[in-house]
């Protein structure tokens, strides 16, 4: 895993800048900023993908590397870095390792590429590329406790993130990776519909 402490203080990349919603472009619905001042994401900067993809989590690893420990949550809040603040992402998440396979070297650069590639070829865009600082990760440790791979790590490695952006889906996907170590979440943004229901008062009982 990342090492907790190698947290950068460094100016960062960010491909589509987090701007300020107006009236004529609301951001997703689905996705609400950090309190704060900061701003929520603007949709409006990212073009539409009209992809058709499978089966969620929708990205497989490349040739030569797996996932280590991985787990999907029919629903949660997700931290997305967009520029100097986390943007929190409310729907479906996979969390997980990334580790090489025997026989294999780990490349950050080809890992990197391929995803890169993967997500261009769904009609995804990235978003952001840097480091988060030590201020900016300690308004998501609760999340770091919840998401020990994907979250826990954005401390340790080049924090690179993407959007595609559908007409009835946003999938974001976060990768942060070092030269031995990767992990991801991919977040697939959609509205908490409660399962829980009132029993009727005039329902019976349940037996003894």
């Amino acid at each position: 895993m990342p090492k907790k402490e190698e947290v950068s203080n460094s100016t960062t990349t960010t491909t589509v800048e987090a701007a300020a919603a107006t009236p004529e472009a609301q951001p997703s619905a689905t996705a609400s900023a950090t309190p704060g001042p900061a701003a929520p994401f603007d949709m409006a900067k990212v073009p539409v993908s009209n992809v058709q993809l499978g089966a969620f989590p929708y990205l497989a690893l490349p040739n030569g590397y797996k996932p280590g420990s991985e787990k999907t949550l029919e629903i949660s809040r997700y931290p997305v870095l967009v520029g100097d603040h986390f943007q929190w992402v409310e729907g479906k998440v996979y969390d997980a390792s990334i580790s090489n396979i025997d026989g294999k070297d780990f490349s950050l650069y080809e890992l990197q590429k391929n995803i890169e590639t993967l997500v261009t070829q769904a009609g995804g865009t990235k978003v952001y590329e840097g480091k988060p600082t030590s201020e900016t990760l300690e308004a998501i440790k609760d999340a770091r406790q919840a998401f020990d791979d994907s979250v826990n790590g954005l401390g340790g490695g080049t924090v690179q993130v993407y959007l595609i952006h559908q007409q009835n889906r946003d999938i974001w996907i976060q990768m942060v990776a070092n030269d031995s170590y990767g992990a991801w979440g991919i977040v697939e943004a959609k509205p908490f519909q409660a399962s829980a229901k009132l029993i009727s008062a005039e329902a019976p009982k349940p037996a003894q």
